[in-house]
């Protein structure tokens, strides 16, 4: 069941202050309640306000001076710290081509003038899934990771061992692969794995003994965790008739900053 009473906040972005106000009043119609509103007048000046607003959801006009709505979502969609934000685009000018464009970008749904509150209703429906907190979606992507190493290990882990704190020192001797999202944009997964842990977990799953091991299966180990974890949270985050597209896993070198790592991140023990 689809609920209008989350809270959340909502940033809408349009160079007009009449079409904001229309559109927090077209939420209100539609039954949307709890919601906080931020308004920007344009692109910048919303970009200026991610960092402190904790934003859940954008709306955003297409046609802005500075920046306009497309070139928002691509800003959006290529920072790690906000590429999860789902974001709507409403406009009066704009073709079938313009709206493919949108959407390969990373638009959640592209909405004609003057927005109508049955479309809204369905616009959130299709970006609510990623309309949750962080702890919540690392929760959802630790509980796929513990499914697939226990599926591939027999290994069973429980929160203790998951809520492990990151320090520095644990990128130290580690193995790091990261992949992202292709379709629906804006996913990012890193797995960072202290390596004799990964060791353990590739002589499990190889079937080989610790001397036979080499750096080449530690790191097909790693990504192939890695891979079938974030296949399992996107399709747990994901309506059942939404095409959803992986990249490859890549060896990655992305030391988490100090609000990642407090927000998002999260690491094994290294004795299991």
């Amino acid at each position: 069941m689809i609920k209008f009473d989350e809270p959340c906040n909502i940033l809408l972005v349009d160079d007009s202050s009449t079409a904001r106000i229309f559109l927090k009043k077209t939420f209100e119609k539609a039954g949307f309640t709890n919601k906080n509103f931020i308004m920007a007048s344009d692109g910048q000046q919303a970009l200026e306000k991610l960092p402190s607003e904790n934003i859940d959801l954008i709306v955003t006009d297409l046609i802005m001076p500075n920046i306009d709505g497309h070139e928002l979502i691509k800003r959006i969609k290529s920072m790690p710290e906000h590429s999860y934000i789902p974001v709507i685009v409403t406009t009066s000018s704009s073709n079938r081509a313009k709206e493919e464009e949108l959407l390969e970008a990373g638009a959640e749904m592209v909405l004609p003038k003057p927005i109508e509150a049955e479309a809204l209703c369905e616009a959130w429906k299709r970006a609510r899934y990623k309309m949750r907190f962080k702890n919540e979606t690392i929760r959802a992507f630790k509980t796929a990771f513990c499914d697939v190493l226990n599926a591939m290990t027999s290994i069973t882990l429980n929160d203790i061992v998951l809520g492990a704190k990151i320090d520095d020192s644990f990128f130290e001797d580690s193995l790091q692969y990261a992949i992202s999202t292709l379709k629906p944009p804006g996913f990012k997964f890193i797995i960072t794995m202290k390596r004799p842990l990964l060791r353990k977990i590739t002589s499990i799953i190889c079937d080989l003994k610790s001397d036979e091991i080499t750096g080449e299966n530690e790191k097909e180990t790693l990504a192939e965790l890695l891979n079938a974890s974030a296949g399992a949270f996107v399709k747990q985050v994901t309506s059942s008739d939404q095409v959803f597209e992986l990249n490859l896993p890549v060896e990655a070198n992305y030391p988490l900053n100090d609000p990642e790592v407090s927000n998002c991140a999260f690491k094994l023990k290294e004795n299991i």
